[in-house]
């Protein structure tokens, strides 16, 4: 069986878990305070590294996307916290 089967095989339950998992991720992650207001992030999830495809000719398709470190990651952060 292959992952798009076993996706589709599971239960209600499996799945509702899964969806509370991305909403609680989503509520920690999706959102910076910009301004004095709630503002959501539009992409903060981060591929791994490995082949990038691109679409259609882009000019980087077959080159490596390099792993980050933490340092570009830390944007939004409150005044009284300090980043490492």
């Amino acid at each position: 069986m292959n992952e798009r089967e076993q996706r589709n095989q599971r239960t209600k339950e499996q799945k509702a878990q899964e969806r509370e998992e991305k909403l609680a991720i989503q509520e920690k992650y999706g959102y910076a305070m910009l301004d004095g207001h709630r503002e959501q992030i539009g992409n903060f999830r981060i591929e791994p590294p490995g082949l990038f495809l691109g679409r259609g000719k882009h000019p980087k398709a077959g080159k490596l996307k390099v792993s980050l470190s933490l340092s570009p990651l830390v944007h939004s952060q409150h005044h009284d916290n300090t980043a490492d």
